[in-house]
């Protein structure tokens, strides 16, 4: 059982995934990592709408960002659940 402490705690690390897009991408990113555009059009969010949540989902520490060098003169990244987020998924 969780005290009342530790729930709290989990909840507020939880919390970005109470918004619908944004608990899909995460669960979009766990059979591996996948880029923004990938992501926008497995599930048809604008590419900003996309980039706007991960950058969320980055801050809250519930994805990762992985660099996979340049691509048309920008540096392109994907995005992998982090533990937390894994770990969310046994519940």
């Amino acid at each position: 059982m969780l005290s009342s402490d530790q729930g709290a705690g989990l909840a507020e690390t939880f919390r970005p995934l109470g918004e619908p897009d944004r608990l899909m991408l995460v669960v979009g990113c766990l059979g591996g990592a996948r880029s923004a555009s990938e992501l926008a059009e497995a599930s048809g969010i604008s590419q900003a709408l996309v980039s706007h949540h991960l950058r969320l989902l980055r801050a809250a520490r519930l994805l990762q960002a992985r660099r996979d060098g340049k691509r048309g003169g920008t540096a392109s990244g994907r995005s992998t659940p982090s533990r937390t987020a894994a770990s969310a998924t046994r519940f």
